[in-house]
């Protein structure tokens, strides 16, 4: 999802107000936002002097909590000097949306998109979700009460590749036991 934004240019601080030219109407920001499967999202800023991108990392800890783990990457002031005013720009921002964050209720979606109004911003939570329900129709979605239930006390089992159960050798050849899915309902057409 690509937006243009056009943020105000009053009080600038430090080099950044140098960067920027005293224009009567801002060209805007381009920034792109994506995600990939399973748990990585993207931001990329396309500032005046270059580019800047930001990876999430979204480790499940349990069906509650999630913790992000992030990098950024820049391609302008790539000296070791601006490293600390880069990794202070992004906590500013992480620090702004935390207590949003922690105000959030989880809440059930409906599974049928078209149960809900959306509107043009929430894009990509759509485009997640598609894929999201392509890949239960697949027969990918995990069985989160079968866990509880049948590995209870186990910390771990495995998500295996649907590649490896072609190998028959592969198919078999885990020292944890595999992950428990949902069954894909067939329908009668």
């Amino acid at each position: 999802m690509i937006v243009t934004l056009k943020p105000q240019r009053k009080n600038i601080p430090g080099l950044w107000k140098r960067l920027y030219k005293q224009e009567e109407e801002p060209k805007g920001v381009r920034t792109r936002a994506a995600f990939w499967m399973p748990c990585m999202t993207l931001l990329e800023v396309n500032l005046p002097m270059g580019q800047m991108i930001l990876f999430n990392f979204h480790v499940p800890v349990n069906e509650y909590k999630t913790i992000t783990k992030w990098t950024q990457l820049r391609t302008f002031f790539k000296g070791n000097w601006a490293d600390g005013d880069a990794l202070k720009r992004v906590l500013k921002i992480f620090n702004q949306d935390y207590p949003i964050v922690l105000s959030q209720r989880p809440e059930l979606l409906p599974y049928d998109i078209g149960a809900e109004l959306s509107v043009k911003s929430d894009g990509i939570q759509i485009a997640y979700r598609k894929m999201r329900q392509k890949y239960i129709d697949m027969g990918w979605q995990i069985d989160i009460h079968r866990i509880k239930k049948e590995f209870g006390r186990q910390h771990a089992v495995v998500i295996p590749s649907p590649a490896r159960k072609e190998v028959p050798e592969l198919a078999k050849a885990w020292v944890l036991k595999e992950v428990p899915t949902v069954e894909v309902k067939k329908s009668d057409q």
